[in-house]
């Protein structure tokens, strides 16, 4: 072989067989490691337990003095626009949480999915490896408190893990994820899964569970009150009976979305267009769904209808779905009269119960990245900026350890292709504001203006090869085994032999 290919050849083919080895050997449930990656060795990032209460166990990851550096490094160049740095931190430290949280987010914004979704696995699978070894996710009982930033990465890596699986065909596995992050604190719930859980319930037919789990939290949770649920449920209720050929499920789920129509009717003519369908001149003029009826929808209810129509549609384009809702909204139209107690009194509940828009909602919403959605987020939550790795933080964190005064913010003025490479993925950038401000900085004559206005192309193809440089990185890095000894000497040694069987 050594003859052939020659020493070097053979040698790293060696030692990408050891690397495959080792991931066959790995113990991992949540994502498989894979063979390009870097070996996994213990970076300062591990998991305690805090305490046992109400037949439920609490844990924290935790970082070592070493990973807290790294953090604060992480931070430090994040907040002044420094993205060459991430490099530098991957190369050192490839399994840093945040870093492949914000480094995902660059692909993502770049369209690369496939780097953006490989570095979601590789975060989780440092998660996984730096489990407690009581922490059983199959046990539905182990809880994880956002408001330790600690925990968030895992919860951010998970989240917009199963959002991107959801995308290639896998609802039943994004299911399964999204039960484990309730799990994970189902009484706070910090990124807002019970407005998801529906969604993948229906995308994967499971139909019979979603209803289980509605009866379940209801009397708790009071799911009932929000629109995705009114209008998820007739609708499983329906396939469900369709599949059973159960007349009696058909008009309970009828009843059902009866009900939900009178409680969001803005929700009908929205979903109707979303799926393509003409509602017809009598349901769209009709006092209940008409435009000017529903325009003075509180902002929150608006947020929940396009959240639901932009998420859920799909599930109502098929034919026999929509010539049942088209065949409930009529005989909704000739039967409902306007003086009905019923219209007034649910909205008067919309207006009280959906006064202002919660943290953990809004954080949804910013994740989802739905379209239809018109995220308007108050001054106070965006001031100090929004970042991939940990949007919108709660307002009561419970910090274990401070972070040093940050260093001056390196803000990388006149510099296209690094100073607004991070500045693009925040929702607030603007890239003709940026080019002005060049302008501005540069020279405040004409000639400033023309070379600012052509610095758009520079700029772009900084992008590319600093997103270039970082795929280069991950699928590069490697660390040389203690058993191994010196890969120098082990080469010369190696050498020394293969002169030595020619000499023979």
């Amino acid at each position: 072989m050594k003859r052939i290919f020659g020493s070097k050849v053979v040698q790293s083919w060696q030692r990408q067989q050891q690397q495959h080895k080792r991931v066959r050997r790995s113990n991992c449930w949540l994502v498989q490691p894979k063979g390009s990656w870097a070996p996994f060795r213990r970076n300062g990032l591990s998991m305690k337990q805090l305490e046992s209460k109400n037949r439920s166990s609490y844990f924290a990851f935790e970082h070592s003095k070493e990973y807290q550096q790294v953090q604060f490094r992480f931070l430090d160049n994040v907040e002044s626009y420094h993205p060459e740095a991430l490099l530098d931190i991957l190369q050192e430290s490839p399994y840093h949480m945040d870093t492949l949280l914000q480094a995902s987010d660059m692909f993502r914004t770049s369209d690369d999915t496939q780097t953006a979704v490989d570095l979601l696995e590789r975060a989780i699978f440092a998660c996984e490896n730096s489990f407690h070894s009581l922490f059983n996710l199959s046990s539905g009982t182990c809880r994880l408190d956002y408001r330790r930033p600690e925990n968030r990465s895992f919860y951010i890596a998970l989240f917009k893990y199963l959002i991107f699986l959801g995308l290639r065909g896998c609802p039943r596995t994004s299911l399964e994820f999204a039960k484990l992050l309730l799990s994970l604190d189902p009484d706070g719930d910090p990124l807002g899964i019970f407005l998801l859980i529906d969604f993948f319930s229906l995308r994967s037919r499971e139909y019979e569970y979603f209803i289980e789990f509605f009866n379940c939290f209801e009397p708790i949770r009071n799911l009932s009150l929000l629109p995705n649920y009114q209008f998820s449920l007739p609708l499983a209720k329906f396939q469900l009976a369709q599949t059973k050929n159960d007349q009696q499920g058909i008009v309970q789920a009828e009843e059902g979305l009866r009900r939900a129509l009178i409680s969001f009717p803005s929700m009908l003519m929205q979903l109707l267009d979303k799926c393509g369908v003409n509602p017809g001149k009598d349901v769209e003029d009709h006092w209940l769904f008409s435009k000017f009826a529903t325009a003075s929808e509180p902002a929150a209810v608006q947020q929940l209808v396009s959240l639901y129509v932009g998420r859920c549609y799909s599930e109502w384009k098929e034919p026999e779905v929509v010539a049942w809702l088209e065949q409930v909204v009529q005989n909704l139209v000739k039967s409902l009269e306007k003086k009905d107690p019923i219209v007034s009194d649910m909205k008067s509940k919309r207006f009280q119960r959906f006064k202002g828009t919660p943290l953990n909602v809004y954080r949804h919403l910013y994740l989802s990245e739905i379209k239809e959605v018109k995220l308007d987020l108050p001054p106070e939550l965006t001031g100090s900026g929004i970042f991939a790795f940990d949007p919108l933080p709660p307002k009561d964190s419970i910090l274990s350890y401070q972070r040093p005064p940050p260093q001056q913010p390196r803000r990388l003025q006149g510099q296209g292709a690094v100073g607004m490479f991070l500045r693009s993925i925040w929702p607030n950038f603007n890239i003709t504001e940026e080019l002005m401000n060049q302008e501005a900085n540069n020279n405040g004559n004409q000639e400033g203006q023309e070379a600012g206005a052509a610095g758009g192309e520079p700029w772009r193809h900084g992008v590319a090869n600093l997103l270039d440089a970082m795929r280069e990185l991950l699928n590069t890095i490697h660390f040389a085994d203690p058993q191994n000894g010196n890969p120098q000497q082990q080469e010369e040694e190696e050498n020394e032999d293969e002169w030595a069987d020619e000499d023979q």
